[in-house]
């Protein structure tokens, strides 16, 4: 497993369970900011909604 790949299932981690400890309300005004990437991810954005 590359890191890339790594990396991208320890973030779809961490906002899943945001998801479960944020109140919906909460939730929707949440703005994920990504600092120091390159510009182009193979990170699938549909996982972020």
């Amino acid at each position: 497993m590359l890191l890339q790949d790594f990396m991208d299932l320890f973030l779809q981690n961490v906002i899943t369970r945001l998801r479960g400890s944020i109140a919906d309300s909460l939730l929707k005004n949440v703005i994920i900011v990504f600092t120091n990437c390159s510009a182009h991810t193979n990170l699938v954005l549909k996982s972020l909604e």
